[in-house]
C-alpha cells in the first residue's frame, strides 16, 4: 500500500501550494467505484504515485481516483483554504474531504455540472476545504472523469491568493483577444479597400482560432457563457477545424499555391476535404477519438504551411519569410500543448498556455507577412505602371495594324462562325436521316411481325373451321369440341395481340393517366388468376399463389391488372405442359438492392415497397434474350414451348407501365431452369 502523501499548510510560508508529487491516484476502468470501495484495504493498496508535477493522464476513457493528505497548520487571514483544479475541460470532478471524525464532505465539480450546481462559480473547478483544528489531518479524495484530456493541476490556496491570480490570468488573456480583435478587424478593412481574399481568409482565420482559444485553452465559456458549456466539445472540434479550413484557404492566396504545381493545390484541398468530414461526422465519433484527430490534423496543416513557405522562400517570394517564421511560433507552441495533452511532458500553466503564446505571436508575424505583401505589390504596381508608360508610345505606333488585325480577325470569325453554322445543320440532318432509317425499319420490323401474327391464327382458325363445316355429321361432340377450343385459342392470341397494339399506340401518344387508390391487391391477383385458369387447364399447367396475407397498396387498378394480364399470360405460354406457374405478393419496407438495369427510381430510402413474383418453370433466357428484354418487338429465341410465339409488345408495355407507377420491374432467369419475373412499385 502507497502512503497517503501530506501537504503542510501554513500562511506564514506561503498562501499557495501546487499539488503534485504527494498524490496517489487509482484508474477505474469500469467507472463504477465509489467512495466506500475505494477506501477499501484491497483498493487502498493499489494506488500508485503520479510521475510528474501534475496528475495528467491524456486521453483516456476511464476515471482516476486521487488520495492526498492535508495538515492545516494554521488558517488564513481572510477566508478559507481553496482547493482547484485548474483545467476548464474536466467534464466531472467529485471532490470528498474526510474530517478526522470521520465525516464526509462531498463537492461536485466539473464542466457538466450546471452553472448554478456549482459550489464555486467558476471557470476551474473550486471546493473549499472544511475548517479543522490546527494539526489535524484531512483526507482528500478526487475523481475525475473527461471524454477530453483528463489533466489535473491542483493547488491549494487562500481565497486572497486566489482573487489575485485570477486577476492576474484574466488581464493576458483579454489582452490577447483584443489584439486578435484589433488585427482581425484592420485586415478586414483591408479587404474591403483592396479585394483580396488573402486578407479575408485571415480575418476568418484569427477569428475561428481565437474562439478555439477561448472555448478550449482558457474555458472562458464555463465563465462567460455557462447555459452553453454543453457545447463545448463540439465548438472545440469546430472551431479548431474552421480555423484549419480558413488557414488552408489564406497559405493558397497569400502565397500563390498554383504557381508551385497540382500537387499542393491538391493536398491543400485533401486536408480541407478531411476538416469538413471530421466537422459533418464529428458527433459520430467519440471525443476523445476526436481530439486526437484534432491534434493530428492540427500538425498536418502545419506542416503543410512550413512546407509551402519553404518553397516560396526558395521561390524568392520575400513575405514568405514572415509567413515560415510565423507558422514556426506557432508549430512550437502546438507541439508543447500536444504533447503535454500526451502526458509526454508535464502540463505546467506555462504549458498549458504555450499554444495561446505561440498563436499571438503567430497572428502578429502573419501581419507583418501582409503589410510587406502590401509594400512588395505596390512595389510590382509602380513597376507595371513605368512598364505601361513605356509601352503607350509602342502602342501608338502599332494601333493601326491592331484595328487591321482585329479587322481580319473579325471577318476570321464570321466565317468560321458560318462554317459551325453548317456542320451544326449537317449533324442536324444527318441525324434526322438515321432517325428515319430507325423510324422506316421499326415500321417494316413490326409490320412484318404484326402480319405473320395474324395470317397464322387467320390461316388456324380457317383451317378448323373448314373441318368442322366439312365433315361436321361425320365428328362426334369431344372432337368438335376441341376444335372448337383451339379456335377460342387462336381468337384470344388475335385479341392479346390487337389489345397489345392498342396500347403500345396509346402509351407511345403519351396516353397513360394513372388514378392510384389504396386497393386490395391480393383479391385483385386472385380476380386474374381465376381468368386464367381454364388456359392453364388446357396446357395441363398448375396456377400456384403465395402470399403472406390480405395486402393492400396504393396503385392504379386498370394499370397493374395490365402488368399482372402480361406476365401471368408469358409465364403460361412459355411454360411445358404439366409445369407450374407460381405468382407470390409480398410487401417489404424498402427496395431490394439487387442491381438492375431498369431501376428508374435512382433512390434507396426505406418505404413501404408492394412485390410481384411470377416464375414458370420453361426453357429459361439466354443471356441474348435478357439483354433484349422490354423492348419493342423482340422476340425471344430461348423461350418458345409447342410453337407459341409473341410480338414482344407484352413485356414492353410492362416496363412502360411499372415505370409510370414509380416502380421497376426486372427478370432473374438461367437458360434452361426457367424464369422469374419481379415488380416492385411504391405503395
Amino acid at each position: 500500500m502507497l502512503p497517503a502523501q501530506v501537504l503542510v499548510l501554513d500562511t506564514a510560508k506561503a498562501e499557495q501550494y501546487f499539488v503534485g508529487r504527494g498524490v496517489a491516484f487509482l484508474e477505474d476502468a469500469t467507472l463504477r467505484l465509489s467512495l466506500d470501495s475505494v477506501r477499501s484495504p484491497a483498493m487502498q493498496s493499489r494506488f500508485r504515485g503520479i510521475p510528474g508535477a501534475f496528475p495528467n493522464f491524456s486521453y483516456t476513457a476511464s476515471a482516476y481516483w486521487l488520495r492526498w493528505n492535508v495538515v492545516v497548520a494554521n488558517a488564513p487571514q481572510q477566508g478559507q483554504w481553496l482547493l482547484s483544479a485548474n483545467y476548464p475541460s474536466l467534464e466531472f470532478v467529485d471532490m470528498y474531504c474526510i474530517l478526522p471524525n470521520g465525516s464526509i464532505t462531498e463537492i461536485r465539480c466539473g464542466a457538466r455540472i450546471p452553472w448554478q450546481e456549482k459550489h464555486f462559480r467558476h471557470r476551474n473547478h473550486i471546493a473549499t476545504l472544511p475548517e479543522i483544528a490546527f494539526g489535524d489531518t484531512l483526507t482528500l479524495f478526487m475523481r475525475v472523469q473527461s471524454r477530453m484530456t483528463l489533466a489535473v493541476p491542483l493547488e491549494i490556496l487562500t481565497e486572497r491568493r486566489f482573487a489575485e491570480n485570477d486577476r492576474a490570468e484574466m488581464i493576458p488573456m483579454w489582452m490577447y483577444y483584443g489584439v486578435a480583435f484589433a488585427m482581425a478587424l484592420y485586415n478586414l478593412f483591408l479587404f474591403i479597400a483592396l479585394r483580396d481574399r488573402a486578407y479575408l481568409f485571415y480575418v476568418l482565420y484569427v477569428l475561428f482560432y481565437g474562439a478555439f482559444i477561448f472555448v478550449s485553452v482558457n474555458g472562458l465559456v464555463f465563465q462567460q457563457f455557462p447555459l452553453y458549456a454543453w457545447l463545448v466539445p463540439s465548438l472545440v472540434t469546430v472551431c479548431s477545424l474552421v480555423g484549419n479550413i480558413a488557414a488552408l484557404l489564406f497559405a493558397k492566396e497569400f502565397l500563390h499555391l498554383w504557381e508551385f504545381g497540382k500537387w499542393s493545390v491538391r493536398l491543400g484541398w485533401c486536408l480541407q476535404a478531411a476538416c469538413v468530414v471530421g466537422i459533418v461526422l464529428h458527433g459520430l465519433v467519440p471525443i476523445s477519438v476526436m481530439h486526437r484527430l484534432l491534434n493530428l490534423f492540427a500538425v498536418l496543416v502545419i506542416v503543410f504551411m512550413i512546407s509551402n513557405a519553404v518553397i516560396a522562400i526558395r521561390r524568392g517570394f520575400r513575405p514568405a519569410a514572415y509567413f515560415l517564421a510565423a507558422w514556426m511560433m506557432f508549430f512550437t507552441g502546438a507541439v508543447i500543448f500536444i504533447l503535454s495533452n500526451f502526458a509526454i511532458i508535464p502540463k505546467t500553466p506555462l504549458v498549458q498556455f504555450s499554444i495561446q503564446i505561440g498563436s499571438a505571436l503567430e497572428m502578429l508575424l502573419l501581419s507583418f507577412a501582409l503589410g510587406d505583401r502590401i509594400s512588395l505589390m505596390r512595389k510590382e504596381r509602380e513597376a507595371a505602371q513605368k512598364a505601361a508608360l513605356q509601352g503607350e508610345i509602342y502602342r501608338l505606333r502599332t494601333i493601326e495594324l491592331a484595328e487591321a488585325n482585329e479587322e481580319i480577325a473579325r471577318q476570321k470569325e464570321v466565317l468560321e462562325e458560318q462554317a459551325r453554322d453548317i456542320e451544326v445543320a449537317n449533324a442536324a440532318l444527318q441525324e434526322q436521316n438515321e432517325r428515319l432509317r430507325e423510324l422506316d425499319n421499326e415500321k417494316n420490323e413490326f409490320l412484318g411481325i404484326a402480319a405473320h401474327d395474324l395470317k397464322n391464327p387467320l390461316g388456324a382458325m380457317r383451317g378448323m373451321v373448314e373441318v368442322l363445316v366439312m365433315d361436321n355429321e361425320r365428328m362426334d361432340a369431344p372432337d368438335r369440341l376441341v376444335f372448337l377450343r383451339q379456335t377460342l385459342l387462336t381468337i384470344d392470341r388475335m385479341v392479346e395481340l390487337v389489345r397489345n397494339l392498342l396500347d403500345i399506340n396509346a402509351i407511345e401518344r403519351g396516353g397513360i393517366t394513372l388514378s392510384p387508390l389504396r386497393l386490395d391487391v391480393t383479391s385483385l391477383v386472385r380476380e386474374v388468376l381465376a381468368e386464367y385458369e381454364y388456359h392453364a387447364a388446357s396446357k395441363s399447367l398448375t396456377l400456384r399463389f403465395e402470399t403472406e396475407g390480405e395486402i393492400t397498396a396504393k396503385v392504379d387498378r386498370k394499370a397493374l391488372r395490365q402488368v399482372l394480364d402480361n406476365l401471368i399470360s408469358n409465364a403460361l405460354k412459355y411454360s411445358p405442359k404439366g409445369k407450374q406457374v407460381t405468382v407470390r405478393l409480398l410487401l417489404t419496407e424498402s427496395f431490394s438492392d439487387k442491381p438492375s438495369e431498369t431501376d428508374v427510381l435512382g433512390y434507396w430510402q426505406k418505404l413501404s415497397v408492394l412485390r410481384i413474383e411470377i416464375q414458370d418453370e420453361g426453357q429459361g433466357l439466354t443471356e441474348q434474350d435478357m439483354k433484349r428484354l422490354f423492348g419493342k418487338f423482340a422476340r425471344l429465341s430461348a423461350r418458345p414451348t409447342g410453337g407459341e410465339h409473341s410480338t414482344g409488345l407484352g413485356l414492353s408495355i410492362v416496363k412502360r407501365l411499372v415505370d409510370a407507377m414509380n416502380g421497376r420491374v426486372w427478370c432473374e432467369s438461367e437458360h434452361g431452369k426457367g424464369a422469374k419475373f419481379i415488380v416492385e412499385i411504391a405503395g
